[in-house]
């Protein structure tokens, strides 16, 4: 599957990374993270407004700026009351943060309030290993193996979570697959792993529409549906 992006944004120029300190607000999110340590939005993680983000997404992920607009003034709202809202927020467990992480520790009981907002080694290091490059498929089967290790422990996924879950991987993908559908793997431990964007935005090559975006969303959600089917 390829990216089929769209347009190609002005810049490729990104802000130089700062790293968070002491009082800074992060969350389990690495693409939120990066833009705070980027400093597209405050680097503190705190006081940001939705129109901040909104934009912030757009101008360096290439998501269109509705599909944006759609992603972070209810989540704002919701999480917060307002239109403002600090990373922090994203934190509170249950909320738009769930289990299943791709790369985030589980919160240890489920009725702990705060998820970690850290890397998770073991985690990261079952997603990256030694490749050098990774496909949507790949992906998917982190997704699915994430599953797993909820059930075992008597957890799941469900309704606006699971879908949730499976955008992160159609997410991770358009932001970062080459045109022949493959992932770097030092870009995506840069992010996942460290919070930060490389060299080059993913804008610069990259405009998503709101339909492109949902029907990545769509077809990674029938590959998770069609690899539990065969197990």
């Amino acid at each position: 599957m390829s990216t089929n992006a769209l347009d190609v944004q002005g810049t490729s120029t990104r802000n130089a990374y700062f790293p968070p300190q002491f009082d800074d607000a992060r969350s389990p999110c690495p693409a939120l993270n990066a833009l705070a340590n980027h400093s597209y939005i405050p680097h503190s993680g705190k006081n940001i407004s939705s129109w901040q983000l909104c934009n912030s997404i757009n101008k360096v992920y290439g998501l269109s700026w509705w599909y944006s607009a759609l992603l972070t003034f209810p989540a704002t709202f919701w999480l917060s009351s307002g239109l403002t809202c600090s990373l922090n927020d994203l934190r509170k467990h249950n909320g738009i943060e769930h289990d299943g992480s791709l790369t985030r520790a589980d919160v240890a009981e489920p009725t702990d309030k705060f998820a970690p907002t850290a890397p998770d080694q073991t985690k990261l290091n079952q997603i990256l290993g030694d490749a050098t490059e990774l496909s949507l498929d790949d992906l998917v089967a982190i997704r699915v193996a994430r599953n797993e290790e909820l059930l075992r422990s008597g957890r799941t996924l469900k309704g606006f979570h699971n879908r949730f879950a499976n955008g992160e991987v159609a997410f991770t993908f358009l932001t970062w697959a080459n045109p022949d559908g493959k992932m770097p793997v030092s870009k995506l431990r840069m992010w996942f792993g460290e919070d930060r964007l490389p060299d080059e935005l993913p804008s610069a090559t990259r405009f998503h529409s709101v339909a492109h975006i949902r029907k990545t969303v769509d077809v990674v959600t029938q590959k998770v549906a069609a690899a539990k089917k065969t197990q």
